[in-house]
């Protein structure tokens, strides 16, 4: 029997995050497990990822966040106005010729004509 490995997705693609998403996991984690080891073993697990370069953790500079403030300007009254922190994750997704993988229709149908955004239900698929 002989031994392959294939190419891992992490191989293939780059994540690029600001900064913010370790306030929103450390806030997930808080809320979600009761045993302090276990969300240190899970922050510890999200900054190796970012030490061996397979996540990179990205401060938003100026321009991505005015890029965020004009996207979150997009919508009206009456159907709302995109999320400032969707907006920074889809801003740095602009500036880093990326693409903004999310599951929030409401976010994607405001502020399509920016592009650099795809839901997760049709990301890889050919758009």
């Amino acid at each position: 029997m002989g031994l392959f490995t294939t190419p891992s997705i992490l191989e293939k693609i780059q994540i690029i995050v600001p900064s913010l998403v370790l306030d929103e996991i450390t806030e997930v984690l808080c809320g979600n497990l009761d045993d302090i080891k276990e969300v240190e073993q899970h922050l510890r697990y999200i900054e190796r990822l970012a030490t061996q370069e397979i996540l990179q953790i990205v401060v938003p500079n100026i321009e991505v966040r005015m890029k965020a403030i004009e996207l979150a300007r997009f919508g009206n009254k009456k159907s709302g106005y995109p999320e400032v922190p969707d907006c920074l994750y889809h801003a740095l997704a602009i500036y880093s010729n990326a693409v903004f993988v999310t599951n929030d229709k409401k976010h994607i149908s405001k502020v399509r004509e920016f592009g650099h955004i795809q839901a997760l239900s049709s990301y890889g698929k050919k758009i």
